[in-house]
């Protein structure tokens, strides 16, 4: 009969088994795995919209940054700039939030009755997207004879 001797387990080895172990049998990251890179800047909300010349917008552009799956991406810098119609923007660089979202502070149209767009982008990807709204005259203010 052979007899097999074996070196005892020091303790860092003993919780190192241990805890690959433990790992092993709750999936490593509790189910829960991390986007991927971003694939998609979507439009959440305020596009095609019609307001007054001059006007904000009665909804601030929103979009969505997802990965290929559909998993939304946090921590992002998206950037809003306006691209035809001579409106403007403030609040024009926002980082996604945990939802993968990002909002213009406000979307001001352009002076000139027509379509006016904004562009949105993920800053270091080749992701964006574009919002378009309409602007019409004002009322009028006075009449002239």
């Amino acid at each position: 009969m052979t007899q097999m001797m074996t070196a005892p387990l020091t303790r860092p080895a003993l919780l190192a088994v241990l805890g690959t172990g433990l790992l092993a049998g709750c999936g490593g990251d509790n189910g829960v795995t991390p986007p991927g890179p971003p694939a998609g800047l979507d439009i959440a909300a305020g596009n095609n919209q019609a307001g007054t010349v001059g006007a904000a917008v009665a909804t601030a552009p929103q979009v969505r940054l997802r990965d290929a799956s559909g998993k939304a991406i946090s921590g992002v810098s998206i950037r809003f700039d306006v691209v035809d119609g001579g409106g403007s923007v403030s609040g024009d660089s926002v980082v996604t939030d945990a939802n993968g979202l990002a909002t213009v502070g406000q979307w001001r149209l352009g002076p000139t009755p027509g379509v006016n767009t904004l562009r949105a982008q993920a800053l270091g990807y080749p992701l964006l997207t574009t919002f378009s709204a309409t602007s019409s005259p004002g009322a009028p203010s006075s009449i002239q004879i």
